[in-house]
């Protein structure tokens, strides 16, 4: 009677325990593997059908050497105040005369502009060739305009002017924002700096 006892106890126990294999991952013969511990399954690889889309899974991001934690999609315009303010203290290679030019702050932009900013100011440094202006005074043309942020160039000699490269433009803008930023983005303005050869660049919201 105990043998018959244990048996029936063994078999029973069995019974319960089926759906949860407790060794390692195991593949079954319908083409799936077993999470053990969780009872749960998933198409292994040889399951799969070629044009199958891939299983976006964290795993997966990180075997493609991608971050698994970052978004899927992101709006262009949200720009995070502690990204804005670990941009701002990028070392600047502008010189130091530029301290010495005439600048007027103008109306407030929004947080978001301020990526335009960045945008134009990464965009002239490497930008090849030269601007040219042509004869003024006062004569403008705008060169830049992303995420509601517009730079303007404007030349007030009676003559065209050339610039060696578009690499002061990128310094200037950066002046503009050093000195128009209020030390929150969403105090940021634009502004207009005004060279001593009489040329001027003018950073402001515009309409991209």
């Amino acid at each position: 009677m105990r043998r018959v006892g244990l048996f029936i106890f063994v078999a029973a126990t069995a019974s319960a325990l089926a759906p949860y294999r407790t060794i390692g991952l195991l593949d079954d013969h319908d083409g799936h593997t077993v999470y053990s511990t969780l009872g749960i399954t998933t198409p292994t690889s040889s399951s799969r059908s070629s044009s199958s889309p891939e299983i976006a899974t964290p795993t997966a991001a990180v075997e493609r050497g991608e971050d698994a934690a970052a978004p899927v999609q992101f709006n262009d315009t949200d720009f995070s105040q502690d990204s804005v303010h670990s941009r701002e203290f990028v070392h600047s290679s502008k010189p130091d005369d530029y301290k010495d030019f005439k600048v007027d702050c103008g109306h407030k932009l929004h947080n978001y502009v301020v990526r335009g900013y960045y945008e134009a100011r990464d965009r002239f440094k490497k930008l090849g060739g030269k601007p040219n202006m042509k004869a003024g005074p006062d004569a403008c043309g705008q060169i830049s305009c992303s995420y509601s942020t517009a730079v303007k160039l404007c030349n007030d000699n009676t003559e065209p002017k050339s610039l060696d490269s578009w690499k002061p433009i990128a310094e200037i803008l950066e002046e503009i924002h050093e000195r128009c930023n209020h030390g929150e983005a969403r105090e940021f303005q634009g502004g207009e700096l005004f060279h001593p050869e009489h040329w001027r660049v003018i950073m402001e919201r515009g309409e991209c």
